[in-house]
């Protein structure tokens, strides 16, 4: 009886120690590749991130590993634009919302589809910012996070 204790007990440990390799090797294998390449369209210009966090699911879901840092993509100006010009396009199944400032002063924060309702043509220079965020969607397996423009 003794052995066969003996030789279930050694079978867990083996299965264990086997599978929390597996799983380490996994999480060792999983690299910035498992970041999605997502990009928007703002007033005619494809604008890449500059900042991201993102999560990618390991192992069927069992594991997240976190990613985050800055791209080598540069801010960019858009150039003149005529308001309410509402020129955006966003990946599916990602959330957008817009931070615009007007010579450092808080111009309009909220969702794409408000923007060109309460905005007023004033001249000065101005810095928008968009997040894009994808939130997890349980038939969707491939990560969550957000985007910086």
């Amino acid at each position: 009886m003794k052995k066969v204790i003996l030789i279930v007990l050694s079978l867990i440990l083996a299965i264990g120690l086997g599978l929390g390799i597996f799983a380490f090797v996994t999480w060792q294998r999983a690299d910035e590749t498992l970041v999605p390449r997502v990009t928007v369209q703002a007033f005619g210009q494809t604008l890449e991130p500059v900042a991201y966090e993102w999560g990618a699911p390991l192992l069927g879901g069992l594991m997240t590993k976190h990613f985050e840092g800055t791209t080598e993509a540069a801010t960019r100006d858009l150039g003149e634009i005529q308001l309410p010009e509402s020129n955006f396009g966003f990946p599916a199944g990602y959330l957008a919302s817009l931070n615009l400032t007007r010579d450092g002063e808080p111009a309009y924060n909220g969702t794409v589809e408000a923007w060109s309702d309460t905005l007023a043509a004033q001249p000065g220079a101005y810095r928008l910012e968009i997040t894009c965020e994808k939130v997890r969607d349980a038939a969707d397996k491939r990560g969550t996070g957000s985007f910086n423009y």
